[in-house]
């Protein structure tokens, strides 16, 4: 078995309203900076075990799909690298 770091962004899908990215665009404005469109995503690192590269990106888009994000809210890009 080989490992693997998986690195997951989620973020709220583009239609829908994000309160904390305005939160933050109202607040770096305040600093004196003009900016616009700021949206919040995380991301959520981990190592998987698995023998292919393949096999992590299964493994790793089955527990965002049940754990980490909302397919209703959400949008997530998931980038795996071998250790």
């Amino acid at each position: 078995m080989k490992e693997f770091k998986v690195s997951v962004k989620i973020s709220l899908k583009p239609e829908l309203f994000d309160p904390e990215g305005k939160t933050v665009e109202r607040a770096i404005k305040r600093l004196g900076f003009s900016v616009k469109n700021t949206r919040v995503s995380r991301i959520v690192e981990f190592t998987v075990e698995a023998s292919t590269k393949e096999e992590a990106e299964g493994i790793a888009g089955k527990i965002t799909n049940k754990i980490l994000s909302n397919p209703v809210l959400h949008t997530y890009a998931i980038k795996v690298e071998e250790l």
